[in-house]
């Protein structure tokens, strides 16, 4: 996988109008809508991404293939890998 490697930290401007998530290497996005909550729920889940998807690969290494979810988790890694 080719996503940026490291720590994946959410971040505020100086103004503390935009949120946005960073790893050490750089920006990586940053987060604007209606509100600063909304805003700051998407740059959680976007900081958690990789944490997500290293965690949903290992489940589905595990996990009983005869099930719905595993071809939910499937589908979701291919989404986030391809």
């Amino acid at each position: 996988m080719s996503y940026t490697k490291g720590e994946w930290k959410i971040v505020k401007d100086e103004h503390g109008l935009t949120v946005g998530v960073e790893v050490d290497s750089g920006w990586i996005c940053d987060t604007q809508f209606n509100s600063m909550a909304s805003c700051e729920a998407n740059a959680k889940l976007i900081a958690a991404a990789p944490d997500l998807l290293e965690a949903l690969i290992e489940v589905v290494r595990i996990s009983d293939r005869k099930h719905d979810a595993w071809d939910k988790a499937k589908a979701a890694i291919s989404k986030a890998t391809h």
